[in-house]
């Protein structure tokens, strides 16, 4: 058999093999719980029910259109709507409602389906939309080929990050498609539609703070104008829903939710810094302590991008990647789900998926950047064997791919800007 035909047949035997773990994984974690009755709900303990995050978006939906809207915040009355759809079974703590006033107001219409049909259709278009944004964007960038392509979109839909994304009926892979097409509007100088795009991210506002302050630093403020008005129609729309007081006071009400004693199952299984700090500090000092890394991580950010905002372009990748991991790591609220906005910091930089290939890469930083995210899949199924204590080594996982990123762009190897 010729060379090449021999390592075209290993290489597609290496692919279908992933597919295949792929489905297997969506087909366990994914599809079984429905078929035997686990869908939106299941038991986590002897006598305690537990709900996917995609039940209470709905019911957040629904409690919008309710005689209850102007309550959707208040912990005990959305119990009721929740109960209602999965009797018998019921769930009566370790839960809350504390969604941003724009995602509110798209559920209020998301809901108007069956709670069941409407989470199909919902995986289906958000997996579908974000594989969609990392494909052009990785077509754009050009660096890796069809091949390395689908290997790249394989590995990180079957990533556990991911698979929990779709199991809880997350935001996540929606918000990988608006990151992707804002990149790629942005590369094409389309400041309107981009910023429409960047307005769709602040449905979780956490992780497009980054990207606004370095709009803003290259004065793109069409784009910020535009963004702005997204926001506010978004919040205009949201305020006919449940009223004007729950969204102007939304951060104030977001961060008494996060801090409630009851409404805590999870306090240690947040991806950020929060994790570690929650796992050593108090809950207020822990909320408090990450509020301040956070912001003074953006500051530095942005300092650090206006002084050096005349090699911003040639540079952009790099900087929308330091962007996106900053997000990830010092973010007040970040879960597992959402670890696997990752890949659109790989997606912007990666120049090699083979090991001959990243073993050729300089400088080093740039090498261990690339085998950082070569087992960056594994990495989430060997985590998620250690329990949801130890999310937080997300944050130290990413942490090193931002003292990487920062010493490669330190280094002074530039990156081609290619435009339409």
């Amino acid at each position: 058999m010729p060379p090449d035909k021999k390592t075209n047949l290993i290489k597609f035997g290496f692919l279908c093999a992933l597919v295949c773990w792929q489905l297997n994984t969506i087909s366990v974690y994914v599809v079984e719980p429905f078929l035997q009755g686990n869908g939106l709900s299941w038991k986590r303990a002897a006598d305690e029910y537990f709900g996917s995050d995609f039940l209470h978006y709905y019911v957040s939906g629904v409690m919008a259109r309710s005689v209850d809207h102007l309550r959707i915040y208040d912990v005990p009355v959305h119990f009721p709507y929740i109960n209602s759809l999965i009797s018998p079974r019921v769930i009566s703590k370790n839960s809350c409602i504390n969604f941003s006033p724009p995602m509110i107001a798209i559920m209020s219409v998301v809901s108007l389906i069956p709670p069941v049909p409407a989470y199909i259709v919902w995986t289906i278009a958000s997996f579908s939309f974000g594989v969609a944004g990392l494909i052009l964007l990785l077509k754009r960038i050009g660096h890796l080929s069809n091949y390395q392509i689908a290997i790249f979109i394989v590995a990180t839909s079957a990533s556990l990050s991911s698979i929990t994304a779709m199991r809880m009926g997350q935001w996540t892979w929606w918000l990988i498609g608006f990151f992707c097409i804002f990149f790629l509007l942005s590369l094409q100088k389309k400041q309107i539609l981009s910023g429409i795009f960047l307005g769709l991210l602040t449905v979780k506002p956490q992780y497009c703070l980054p990207l606004l302050i370095l709009t803003g630093i290259e004065k793109h403020w069409l784009t910020l104008a535009v963004a702005g008005i997204t926001v506010a129609l978004l919040c205009a729309w949201a305020t006919g829903l449940i009223g004007l007081d729950n969204v102007v006071h939304y951060p104030q009400i977001v961060s008494a939710l996060s801090a409630h004693p009851d409404l805590q199952a999870d306090i240690l299984s947040h991806c950020s810094l929060r994790g570690f700090f929650s796992s050593v500090l108090p809950i207020n000092a822990a909320i408090a302590t990450t509020s301040i890394f956070y912001f003074a991580a953006l500051t530095g950010f942005a300092l650090q991008c206006f002084l050096h905002r005349t090699a911003i372009k040639e540079k952009i990748y790099w900087i929308w990647a330091i962007a996106i991991l900053i997000a990830l790591i010092f973010s007040p609220l970040m879960f597992q789900y959402d670890a696997a906005l990752v890949c659109v910091a790989a997606a912007l930089t990666l120049k090699a998926l083979s090991p001959a290939q990243i073993n050729k890469l300089q400088p080093l930083s740039l090498r261990i950047w690339h085998w950082i995210f070569f087992f960056y899949p594994f990495f989430t199924w060997a985590r998620g064997l250690l329990g949801n204590e130890l999310n937080y080594l997300y944050a130290f996982v990413n942490l090193s791919l931002l003292l990487c990123a920062l010493l490669y762009l330190k280094s002074g190897q530039k990156q081609p800007i290619q435009t339409f």
